[in-house]
């Protein structure tokens, strides 16, 4: 449903307001109360924003994620902080109108091949932030729209065509427990099994199974278990990997489960408990809820659902060397646990182990929502006004050139309200996809059923689907202010059945997704960081056969160096929220090495315009049992190294004050003979606060890399590393990257060489290929 404002806004252009443009510009609600109001009222459109404008707020807290329609505490803080407009107001005119309302919506066409009978709905705040973006999908699209949105090369079945040809349904349960839910789950289970051709059709019975498996119960052909108040630890392997004998093979599933562990105490896996637990069983009431409601769950799911798989139930816990080697062993095999799983059962919305799967919510929100979409004056549609203008090629506006000709259409359609940000918030952002080690519990597993706030969600390699979307989602997305088709996180790694149909440089390139994903996700122990990236790596590899180096790969070296941290940019400021780990876990020049709030971007998967070449490196695993886990350490007799060919030129980093108050870093050459030099403000660096930039005593360096498509000027930021007595080791390390853009002057004095560059602290100067050799770690 909607609230009357919205509907008034969509339906009859309340609120419409000319700002000397052709655009169509609403005012929205007025104040917060208003928007509050309609939010508890079960607005689809100001649910979506009011939850949207609190995350504004939670980015920069660490406070757990609140439910809405309630209201989050740190909501009203927000608030405080969005009208610093008035102290704007102070250095420059702001017009009234701009500080009268709290949402402004924007409404527009999307002209687009593949995107039929599409229009954006766009709002922000009075500071112009952008806090929510719909579609407004025309129900009635023609047919042959839908066929011609649909060719694409794929074998995912257009969820485009789902969406328009699906019967409706209306869900009346009130708890993602109830059997309304459940059989959902067991309709998209069963779809997927049957029809979707780049799914996993399920487990290799006779082939694997984790050493460690919770026993469900034997079922009786009502789906009954026998002893239902506990569960069996079972052991169905030794160490060599080979079955133990009398563990029999079947044909029976095991599901897992994702969860946020959260700082609750419970019953975890030991080597003082394991023999009980074997023996005795586990009574199923003194585990966490999260446990328990998955255990209950998977029971109902399918007879032939047997076993569950749970981290700290199936891993002995502790920090014992027996313990840190079974945890060592088993993480090894985790993709193959997830891999081989029927289901992964996922915690989505809970933040710690003891908020349980469920969840109430009201039913009638998950009702699709409709509109009666007035379409007049939308920019690029025939006015009118517009009839009785002379035809003149001159006079088309430009947001019109190249859009497709069509006839005319009726003022009014009915289109269906779609929140773009839907399976980021509910999904995406979610607390338990933001951990680290889950990620490739997610992208493993061949199936995941997510338990969210208020509906159970479903992710496949074909589907994407809700409650309130019962036969797919429509693939949409925010990229860089544009609605883009929206990539299955889960088809990011390569499945058999489809490899060849991928180029070999595609998979780097989804390499680069998923470590820009991964990048932003917490991890309880920062030093897990490339361990909980091992399975997906290990994926990657049997496709690729390629080296892996601490988180990158040989092939496409140098352009996976140009990874960089983006600054946040809020209030007028600059903030660098990235730090480099207190406990040494991987070289300088890997993206693994830094913690970024917001993550990492990585650079185009390129061989062309580059400006430097790795010409060796030496990075170890730890273990050659996990050849895609941690790496080896100076505390292991190894340093890891690079050694580079390229221009090195020394530079001094400064920190000014521009004229607005704002403090920002930029780099400069050092000059000679005190000549002018420009100075360079398109700056990232790894961990500013730790490696201590500012001045020359810092002895810093760049190196030229790359020059883009865009004319960007891209070079490695680099640090002459000293050891405890102030001496130079002869090693850099890496601090940043900066891009000079083509209309800066800096690209000829970087690239150019003079006499002074023998003097550049290197291994050698190589005066025929008149570049540096240097070693970075």
């Amino acid at each position: 449903m909607i609230c009357s404002v919205c509907y008034g806004m969509l339906r009859g252009h309340q609120g419409s307001e000319w700002r000397g443009t052709y655009d169509l510009i609403f005012n929205h609600h007025s104040d917060l109360e208003s928007l509050v109001k309609s939010a508890k009222e079960s607005c689809v459109i100001c649910r979506s924003l009011l939850a949207e404008i609190s995350e504004l707020d939670h980015q920069n807290q660490d406070s757990e994620i609140e439910t809405i329609p309630a209201v989050p505490l740190g909501f009203y803080n927000f608030f405080r902080k969005l009208f610093y407009l008035e102290w704007l107001a102070q250095k420059g005119p702001v017009k009234a109108v701009e500080r009268s309302k709290l949402t402004s919506a924007y409404l527009s066409e999307i002209f687009k091949e593949g995107y039929p009978g599409i229009y954006r709905l766009d709002f922000k705040l009075h500071d112009k932030r952008r806090v929510g973006t719909f579609v407004l999908h025309r129900v009635d699209a023609r047919a042959d729209e839908v066929r011609q949105a649909s060719l694409v090369k794929t074998s995912v079945t257009s969820t485009t065509e789902k969406f328009l040809t699906s019967m409706l349904h209306t869900p009346f349960s009130e708890s993602t427990e109830s059997g309304e839910a459940l059989s959902l789950a067991r309709s998209w289970m069963a779809d997927c099994g049957k029809n979707h051709k780049a799914c996993p059709r399920g487990p290799k019975f006779n082939d694997w199974y984790p050493s460690r498996l919770l026993d469900l119960g034997e079922p009786d052909k009502d789906n009954k278990r026998v002893q239902s108040n506990k569960v069996h630890l079972i052991s169905t392997s030794d160490t060599t990997g080979r079955f133990k004998e009398g563990f029999k093979i079947e044909n029976e599933f095991y599901v897992t489960l994702s969860h946020c562990w959260g700082k609750a105490k419970f019953t975890t896996l030991t080597e003082n408990n394991i023999e009980e637990f074997h023996e005795e069983g586990i009574e199923i009431d003194t585990l966490p809820k999260s446990f328990q409601d998955a255990i209950r769950f998977s029971r109902r799911l399918s007879k032939y659902v047997r076993y569950i798989w749970i981290d700290s139930l199936c891993i002995i816990q502790g920090k014992s060397k027996n313990q840190y080697e079974d945890w060592l062993r088993e993480s090894a095999s985790m993709h193959r646990i997830y891999q081989n799983s029927y289901c992964n059962l996922s915690a989505t919305a809970a933040t710690d182990s003891e908020k349980g799967l469920f969840f109430d919510g009201a039913p009638h929100q998950l009702w699709e929502d409709d509109i009666n979409l007035n379409v007049e004056g939308i920019p690029g549609r025939n006015k009118p006004w517009q009839k009785s203008l002379p035809e003149n090629p001159f006079d088309t506006p430009i947001n019109t050139v190249n859009k497709p000709k069509s006839v005319e259409r009726q003022q009014v359609e009915r289109c269906r309200i779609l929140d773009v940000s839907f399976w980021q918030r509910h999904v995406d952002d979610a607390p338990v996809n933001r951990r680290g080690w889950v990620l490739q519990e997610r992208i493993m597993a061949p199936r995941v059923l997510h338990f969210c706030s208020d509906q159970i969600a479903w992710e496949c390699r074909e589907l994407e689907a809700s409650e309130s979307s019962r036969s797919g989602l429509q693939n949409f997305r925010m990229q860089a202010g544009d609605i883009v088709r929206k990539t299955n996180l889960k088809t990011l790694i390569p499945h058999l059945a489809l490899a060849d149909q991928d180029s070999q440089i595609s998979y780097y390139q989804n390499w680069n997704r998923v470590v820009e994903v991964y990048s932003k996700l917490g991890l309880r122990n920062p030093e897990d960081k490339l361990i909980a990236l091992s399975g997906i790596a290990s994926i990657m590899h049997r496709h690729i056969k390629d080296d892996y180096l601490g988180g990158m790969w040989r092939t496409y070296l140098e352009s996976q160096l140009l990874w960089y941290v983006d600054p946040w940019f809020e209030e007028g400021r600059f903030y660098y929220m990235s730090e480099r780990a207190t406990e040494y876990r991987a070289p300088s020049f890997s993206w693994a090495a830094i913690d970024a709030k917001h993550g990492v971007k990585c650079g185009e998967i390129t061989d062309n315009d580059l400006h430097f070449e790795v010409l060796k490196i030496n990075v170890q695993p730890k273990s050659e049992d996990n050849p895609f886990g941690l790496i080896k350490t100076l505390s292991d007799g190894v340093t890891n190294v690079m050694e580079i060919g390229g221009l090195v030129k020394r530079i001094v980093m400064s920190k000014p004050v521009d004229p607005n108050g704002v403090e920002r870093y930029e780099w400069k050459l050092v000059p000679k003979d005190n000549t002018s030099v420009e100075s360079h403000r398109n700056v990232f660096l790894d961990s500013p606060d730790s490696d201590n930039l500012l001045g020359l005593a810092a002895n810093l360096y760049c190196m030229a890399a790359r020059t883009d498509a865009a004319g960007y000027f891209i070079c490695l930021l680099l640090q002459l590393e000293k050891n405890s007595k102030g001496e130079g080791t002869g090693y850099y390390k890496r601090v940043g990257l900066t891009k000079v853009p083509n209309y800066e002057k800096g690209h000829e004095e970087v690239l150019g060489t003079s006499i002074d560059d023998k003097d550049i602290p290197s291994s050698m100067w190589d005066a025929e290929k008149k570049r540096h050799v240097i070693e970075l770690v």
